[in-house]
């Protein structure tokens, strides 16, 4: 295991390094658009909690309208996954293309996520649900990931059963879909499941930016 670590830390750095300097121009742009159609902060900041129960700062781009968290906690408006009235126009393209988390290549590149791996927790999901039950913290033992088996199995479950019997169902489910998912992974991490899930995520993000694309022509 020690080798596998070393190679997917190897992976992480390499392939940060080159994804950094690959997305720059479209961080440029992106930042700009928020920065124009949005206004500030462009940077969204979140504390998460990692390997070894290790605090971390987290950045996204933010897709989310400024007083979003105010409306949340007096409006009751759903905070997980947002509610759609609380994502700007230019963030609703962000989250389909998943650019809005380019910036997460610098916590690769820090070495405070790996490129896959369990979900970073958000630090009141690990309060209210993770940290109460022994045998969920177990997910803690590994680094956290910018994509991992519960995304994977979320918009691919039909292929994703016929090698991961423990994905078939599970996207009905919430919560429990996401932990059982991860201990599932922590089981069964290799540079195989590794493969398995960056192809899937390739094929997520290609599609997604093709559709995007296709729209604004037909719109244009």
């Amino acid at each position: 295991m020690k080798k596998y670590h070393l190679l997917k830390r190897s992976f992480d750095i390499i392939v940060s390094l080159i994804s950094i300097i690959f997305f720059l121009p479209i961080f440029i742009l992106v930042y700009i658009s928020v920065l124009i159609f949005s206004g500030r902060p462009v940077l969204y900041k979140s504390q998460r909690v990692g390997k070894n129960k290790k605090i971390f700062t987290a950045y996204k781009i933010r897709t989310l309208v400024n007083n979003a968290k105010e409306l949340q906690q007096k409006e009751g408006y759903r905070r997980n996954p947002p509610d759609e009235r609380l994502i700007t126009p230019i963030g609703k393209i962000l989250r389909a293309t998943h650019l809005d988390e380019i910036p997460q290549l610098l916590n690769i590149l820090k070495g405070d996520i790996s490129f896959i791996g369990p979900r970073p927790l958000d630090i009141d999901f690990y309060k209210r649900y993770v940290r109460k039950n022994k045998h969920w913290t177990r997910i803690l033992q590994v680094k956290p990931g910018l994509t991992g088996l519960n995304q994977v199995c979320r918009y691919h479950p039909n292929h994703m059963h016929k090698i991961l019997k423990r994905c078939d169902g599970l996207h009905k489910l919430k919560k429990r879909r996401r932990i059982l998912l991860d201990l599932y992974y922590l089981k069964n991490e290799s540079l195989y499941l590794d493969s398995i899930i960056v192809y899937w995520t390739m094929r997520l993000f290609v599609t997604r930016v093709f559709q995007i694309f296709i729209l604004f022509k037909l719109v244009s």
